[in-house]
């Protein structure tokens, strides 16, 4: 009924599946993180029902700089299901991940048949050495605690979600490219322009698509004459190659426009002034080589590496060390093409074009690197570690069976450690006060890290701890959190005087990150409380002249119209 390669393979991608499912499944235990999860989950009302309003929302909101319908909807779809219950909207994340572990797989058998430069009917699924790749390649992509941010940080759907879909659209390529007619090369094509958007709509990284389409083509595809030797194929094929992409290039073109715009409108993108070209180009040749590290080293790991640290003494010697090391690695890249070993360089351009929206260059967020960016861009390492090290297994000729017997016990023991770290990981993201403990222990001066501790604190009503650590910040914190949680701190613990002087201090700040009609209402809420209404008014009505849905001041206002009809 199944030929025996089919429940073989079957069985292997539900061992796979599992050992990914065991290292993220404590993940289901945790909470709502408050770093972005509340503004995409919890208070975001938008996505509550599947209103044609909200649908429309979500094809054409801006909110918190991104532009992502179809994460929207993923997200309004978990909500119908599970409502405001975490684990549900956790297990959707370790699902979509544990299928981007089987196209991973998929993916490796597929290059490797390609590189032999066979068409995709040919896969050989019987061949144990690529088999035995695929295998190590997925695992290694499947427990790698490098992934842990993007799989169980709820509001990071959209990463996971839009490499589903570039994935998809890789080996729908493949038809497109080796299809044995017409037809299914013309399906295959219309079937990866269409998982190109379905990814643009998760997530604007997969702007790059076109890039590593270009990769591809020039090895393992060799639809260039960079990578074999007739001369007369030459012109015509960078002809049509660049034809063919350019529906994808013009479309990238507009959404990165539309992303940089939505950034920049948002507030979340640095200017030249706030961060110089330097600190810019140094901080992307050391986050190149920061990935890698944390790659081969995964230890260290941390939800928030703040750019602060970098950008305080970037013309220190040291910082130009990952220059050196970037020009390294590009030159032994370089030899080893000459070499014949395209793998190399392909796979370090794969990285560095992938990591080029997120590098830096335009510098979006204050975090000088992110786990969740490495998620796409060290896939090739993940595949050349898994084909190396099959190659190695079935190329050995002396001592056979004890040096393969030791590399299994090698690779048994490693994926040990893998899920042992993993697990690790995915704890330290169990509720707020664990999460924003661990990043404060890890880099006490980051700022960002002590008002989300302190803000944890208050709201578990911690007020004494929740002060101390925004007082630690407080001469550098230009953030409207910072300011209406230290206020409204002061006002828990008694101090209404205190509160009212950060309110002003807020308002005296000329900085976007300040919602001015929220600081208004805070201190006419104060001053209500207080029982000087005639001074609350006024300063409730301000914040509805520069927001008129200000709905905390509307419903302040009306409380007191009441007490003064009684």
């Amino acid at each position: 009924m199944f030929a025996r390669s089919t429940i073989k393979l079957f069985i292997i991608t539900v061992l796979v599946t599992l050992l990914v499912f065991l290292a993220y499944k404590e993940a289901l235990n945790n909470g709502f993180i408050n770093w972005d999860t509340h503004a995409y989950v919890t208070e975001n009302e938008n996505i509550k029902s599947l209103e044609w309003k909200n649908l429309q929302w979500m094809l054409t909101s801006f909110y918190l700089g991104n532009w992502h319908p179809l994460t929207w909807l993923s997200h309004a779809l978990d909500y119908a299901i599970f409502g405001l219950n975490p684990w549900g909207h956790h297990l959707t994340n370790i699902v979509i991940h544990c299928l981007n572990t089987i196209l991973v797989g998929i993916l490796v058998i597929i290059l490797m048949t390609w590189q032999r430069g066979l068409a995709w009917t040919n896969a050989n699924v019987e061949n144990h050495q690529v088999l035995f790749a695929a295998v190590i390649a997925a695992l290694l992509f499947g427990i790698h605690p490098q992934n842990v941010e993007s799989v169980v940080w709820i509001a990071e759907r959209k990463n996971v979600l839009s490499q589903f879909f570039l994935l998809l659209g890789i080996l729908c390529y493949g038809f497109y490219v080796k299809g044995p007619s017409t037809k299914i090369r013309y399906y295959g094509y219309l079937t990866t322009f269409g998982c190109f958007i379905l990814a643009l709509m998760s997530k604007p990284i997969a702007v790059v698509f076109p890039l590593i389409l270009m990769l591809i083509d020039i090895y393992p595809l060799h639809r260039t004459s960079l990578t074999v030797s007739s001369k007369s194929a030459k012109s015509a094929s960078y002809v049509l190659l660049m034809l063919e992409k350019v529906p994808f290039l013009a479309l990238s073109l507009v959404v990165g426009i539309i992303t940089i715009f939505a950034q920049h409108t948002s507030g979340y993108m640095a200017d030249t002034q706030q961060l110089n070209i330097s600190i810019r180009l140094l901080n992307a040749a050391n986050s190149s080589l920061f990935y890698l590290s944390k790659f081969l080293f995964p230890i260290g790991l941390s939800p928030f590496y703040p750019l602060s640290n970098f950008s305080k003494d970037y013309q220190h010697y040291s910082n130009f060390i990952p220059v050196m090391g970037f020009v390294l690695i590009t030159i032994v890249c370089s030899y080893l093409w000459y070499r014949k070993r395209y793998e190399w360089l392909i796979a370090w351009l794969f990285y560095l074009m992938t990591l080029l929206p997120v590098i830096g260059l335009i510098q979006v967020g204050s975090q000088a690197a992110a786990d969740r960016y490495a998620y796409l861009s060290i896939l090739p390492f993940h595949i050349l570690v898994g084909v190396g090290i099959a190659s190695l297994f079935y190329s050995i000729s002396k001592f056979k069976k004890l040096i393969q017997i030791a590399i299994i016990g090698a690779i048994l023991s490693f994926n040990t450690l893998l899920v042992y770290l993993t697990q690790q990981q995915v704890r330290i993201w169990q509720n707020d006060l664990k999460f924003w403990s661990y990043v404060v222990l890890s880099n006490p001066d980051n700022i960002i890290g002590q008002i989300y501790l302190g803000t944890a604190y208050f709201e578990a009503g911690y007020y004494e701890k929740a002060l101390a650590h925004y007082l630690l910040v407080k001469p550098v914190a230009p953030y409207h959190l910072f300011y209406h949680h230290l206020a409204v701190t002061y006002v828990k613990l008694g101090k209404p005087i205190e509160a009212l002087e950060i309110c002003n201090q807020a308002l005296q700040q000329n900085e976007k990150r300040i919602a001015k009609d929220e600081i208004y209402t805070l201190t006419g809420w104060i001053y209500f409380e207080q029982g000087n209404l005639a001074q609350a008014q006024i300063l409730l009505e301000k914040a509805l002249e520069i927001n008129p849905e200000q709905n905390t001041a509307k419903n302040l206002l009306a409380s007191m119209a009441k007490n003064r009809n009684h």
